[in-house]
C-alpha cells in the first residue's frame, strides 16, 4: 500500500509454483519501484 492507494490487492486460491511466479512477473513486479518494501501473507 502506498500513500495514494494499493499497488496490487489480490487473491489467489489453489495456487502452485508456476502459477505464483506468473502472477509476480506480469502483476506485481512491473508496478514495484524501488525502494518498495513488499510483505506477503499467507
Amino acid at each position: 500500500m502506498r500513500l495514494n492507494g494499493w499497488v496490487l490487492l489480490s487473491t489467489m486460491f489453489q495456487t502452485n509454483k508456476d502459477r505464483f511466479v506468473a502472477w509476480l512477473v506480469h502483476k506485481l513486479l512491473p508496478r514495484l519501484t524501488r525502494g518498495d518494501i513488499l510483505v506477503l501473507d499467507t
